[in-house]
């Protein structure tokens, strides 16, 4: 899913390194082992100018997103 994210925002998985601050190696480990921290996906997502939202599927109410969250 990440991968697809980023080949929709137009960037390479190299400019996503570069802009979170991460070699181009260690993002593509995460990617093999499928091993992202939340930090990680925080960052990703705010590079690519978009939030990650928790959204309760019985009543469709958002519990939980990450406009407020600063990654660290």
């Amino acid at each position: 899913m990440i991968k697809y994210i980023i080949k929709k925002s137009w960037k390479s998985q190299k400019d996503v390194a570069d802009l979170i601050g991460m070699n181009k190696k260690t993002l593509d480990n995460k990617f093999y082992r499928d091993n992202f921290e939340a930090n990680d996906l925080l960052k990703i997502s705010d590079i690519l100018g978009l939030k990650i939202v928790f959204i309760d599927k019985e009543t469709e109410k958002v519990i939980f997103d990450t406009s407020s969250v600063t990654p660290d």
